[in-house]
């Protein structure tokens, strides 16, 4: 189970742990990111929020960039990337920021692939990927969440790392959202769950 935009609550800890889950909380530290991934004790081996730096190809700013934005946790037979993208609607340094943190999760999930690992990635991509997954995309095309550099990435990333989103390959030609955005009244699903082809047979015999 994931969540995104947490805040620390010590009661929801002690209750989720009493329940027989293990928290792995990552925060930004300023309030304005937060991710936790809970699991049933005992089936994690190992978890980091700093996965990125692992990286040969990992820049010296994208430690401050994921703050707060990822949770990897390391299940044996999988490994389950929790994470919430940065927003660019702040101008185009946000945007770049977004990108730079877009093109290290597609290094890591390189590395990982390589590695012989089966990968889930889950959480907010903060781009909606096709006209399916937006309300009225013509209004939206040509603002960040809905950008044709932002929906393209998504593209490569599932075709060069031979992933699937797994809602839409249950889901063809449906019309769905995770988000309201209430400055733009406006639908999206930027909420996914993204798998290796070996990841997705393990979420399917599961």
């Amino acid at each position: 189970m994931c969540r995104w935009y947490s805040t620390h609550s010590t009661f929801l800890k002690i209750c989720l742990n009493f329940l027989g889950y293990d928290s792995f909380w990552s925060f930004s530290g300023s309030g304005y990111a937060g991710v936790v991934t809970y699991a049933r004790s005992g089936l994690t081996k190992t978890f980091t929020d700093d996965p990125f730096s692992m990286t040969q190809t990992a820049s010296k700013s994208i430690k401050e960039i994921s703050k707060g934005r990822c949770m990897l946790t390391d299940h044996g037979v999988l490994l389950l990337l929790n994470i919430y993208a940065p927003n660019a609607g702040r101008g185009p340094e946000h945007l770049e920021k977004k990108l730079e943190f877009y093109n290290e999760l597609s290094s890591a999930m390189a590395r990982w692939t390589e590695e012989g690992r089966k990968v889930i990635i889950t959480g907010d991509i903060n781009t909606a990927h096709s006209e399916l997954d937006i309300y009225n995309p013509k209004k939206y095309q040509m603002e960040t969440g809905f950008l044709d550099i932002e929906r393209q990435w998504i593209t490569t990333f599932l075709n060069e790392r031979k992933c699937k989103d797994v809602w839409r390959e249950f889901n063809p030609g449906i019309r769905k959202y995770t988000f309201w955005d209430q400055k733009r009244c406006a639908f999206s699903r930027l909420r996914r769950l993204t798998t290796s082809d070996e990841g997705e047979e393990l979420w399917m015999e599961n």
